[in-house]
């Protein structure tokens, strides 16, 4: 039988790799789907001609003795074609599908502890929430990263952490959280430049997602005010970060080693 040469042309193409690499995964996918055939001789190999595609199954012949006498003959099953052309097809659609999830992880490996901002998105399950952040990737928000209360709707602008990447059964998985302290850590850093500058830090924060979050911060240099720096003229940056938070109550004192 032949394979599709094209196809795998344009399958290396796509992974971006020589045709010569991808052949190898697939004689040994078609070989072990001979290997259950009934009838299978054990010790044959496949081979795929790099030029035209055809494909053959190769089983040692064996002496009277029952040992291998170095030659080979064509042990092709009859009607595995189709068999071994859907196998070489699922190798390709794996091997395409194992890039796009290196490349998923790849972007987002250094992201994990990160805010990101996304549109919720419709997804199968009512209780997970999709939210496209670019044209290729997606991230989820289990229930546990939901907030109590919260109304995630198809088409909202929301901000979230992202709590980690990683590559599950279903490909790359990108976690993002609403409820994590962190958020709110976050948020403050983007509202107050004295935190970007390092001169105020953030020592502890308690969170009740949906309720109340208390934050205890402190000046690095003298003469910083860090209570009022996260507060903000007017209380203006803790309203910033409250209405993000869904009109969650943020209280912030100075911190005590005490």
């Amino acid at each position: 039988m032949d394979i599709n040469m094209p196809e795998l042309l344009g399958a290396a193409d796509e992974l971006c790799i020589v045709l010569d690499n991808l052949l190898p995964a697939i004689e040994d996918a078609i070989l072990g789907a001979y290997s259950k055939v009934p009838g299978a001789i054990r010790g044959a190999h496949v081979e795929i001609d790099r030029r035209s595609g055809h494909m053959s199954v190769l089983a040692p012949e064996v002496d009277e003795d029952d040992q291998p006498t170095g030659e080979y003959f064509d042990d092709t099953p009859d009607d595995f074609g189709r068999i071994a052309q859907a196998t070489a097809r699922s190798v390709i659609v794996q091997r395409i599908q194992d890039r796009r999830d290196f490349e998923v992880l790849g972007a987002f490996k250094d992201k994990s502890g990160e805010l990101i901002y996304g549109t919720v998105e419709q997804g199968h399950d009512p209780r997970i929430v999709h939210v496209r952040l670019d044209e290729e990737h997606e991230g989820v928000m289990l229930p546990h990263e939901q907030v109590p209360g919260e109304r995630y709707r198809h088409g909202d602008r929301i901000r979230a952490y992202i709590v980690g990447v990683e590559r599950t059964e279903r490909g790359p998985r990108i976690t993002l959280s609403r409820t994590h302290p962190n958020l709110v850590a976050g948020l403050f850093q983007r509202e107050v430049p004295e935190i970007q500058q390092g001169l105020v830090k953030i020592k502890a924060i308690a969170r009740e997602a949906g309720h109340r979050t208390k934050i205890a911060v402190a000046a690095t240099r003298e003469g910083i005010n860090a209570k009022g720096a996260c507060i903000g003229p007017m209380g203006a940056r803790v309203r910033s970060v409250m209405a993000e938070l869904g009109g969650e109550k943020i209280d912030i004192v100075d911190y005590s080693d005490d």
